[in-house]
């Protein structure tokens, strides 16, 4: 539920919010010269339902004979991305559950033991193409279950310290031969991130007020900055380079914080009300 309110209240109102305006601003034809865009109804089912680029169902494609598999919707190429971390959510949260869930209540546990095989295979099956940002979950997770040791420390550790050296040289021998490099970025963050902790003292509240700031509409910021780009450079054709990337950084970061204010903002309202409707 947390999970759920926290993705789909910015992303269900961006899904028309990116057909009107790719319609207004790319024309009848949809073209970009950034990105193909699809306004097709199995891509916005897709995309309402998370399901675009996912293995089972492209698997199913394959053994009925039939083009069943959509990607992207319009101009908003990344959200692939979403649907790949809402099954790793369902995934694990569902593996959780069934562990944790008790005798009784037979066809609830058959119909979330159903749900978690499709988001295993979901995940699984997208990783064995060659794509390798679950495991960039893997290190975000590894190093949320370490944060809180390590923010309480001001001095080096060194078993601490190895230990996160330990975890980047085996994100990078898993990587070495794959071209995404989502693990090695991620992976050296978590150094980096490590070694600050156990180096320096608690950010000043200045700071640590900026960063709560910024982070609170990033995900709005990731949903719709690669379409605010591909509408400006079919709007300002003549802007390339850093004439397109700065204006671009500008106006992405405030419409961003504007959704964020409008969809986002309301999210932990939503959870609230999920969990009293429900009896959590």
């Amino acid at each position: 539920m947390d999970r759920a309110a926290r993705i789909l209240t910015p992303l269900l109102p961006a899904i028309p919010l990116v057909l009107v305006l790719d319609r207004l601003v790319l024309g009848p034809t949809l073209w970009s010269r950034f990105v193909e865009v699809r306004h097709d109804v199995g891509s916005i089912l897709a995309n309402v339902f998370l399901l675009q680029d996912n293995a089972v169902i492209r698997g199913m494609g394959t053994v009925l004979g039939a083009d069943l598999n959509r990607r992207s919707l319009g101009s908003a190429a990344p959200w692939w991305t979403v649907r790949y971390e809402w099954w790793i959510y369902v995934a694990f949260g569902g593996t959780v559950a069934l562990v944790l869930w008790g005798a009784g209540r037979r066809a609830a546990r058959l119909a979330l033991a159903l749900l978690t095989a499709f988001a295993m295979l979901s995940v699984v099956g997208f990783a064995a193409g060659g794509n390798f940002l679950g495991l960039g979950w893997l290190i975000g997770f590894a190093y949320a279950w370490w944060e809180d040791r390590l923010s309480a420390r001001r001095t080096l550790h060194l078993v601490t310290f190895a230990g996160g050296l330990a975890l980047i040289g085996i994100t990078l021998a898993i990587s070495a031969g794959s071209v995404y490099s989502v693990p090695v970025v991620l992976g050296t963050g978590l150094v980096l991130m490590t070694a600050h902790r156990l180096w320096e003292p608690a950010p000043a509240s200045r700071s640590r007020a900026a960063a709560t700031f910024l982070a609170k509409y990033s995900y709005s910021l990731y949903l719709i900055h690669f379409s605010v780009l591909v509408w400006m450079a079919s709007v300002l054709p003549h802007l390339s380079g850093f004439g397109l990337l700065v204006p671009g950084f500008i106006i992405a970061n405030v419409a961003s914080w504007i959704w964020w204010w409008l969809t986002e903002a309301r999210s932990p309202d939503l959870r609230r009300r999920l969990r009293s409707r429900l009896g959590f």
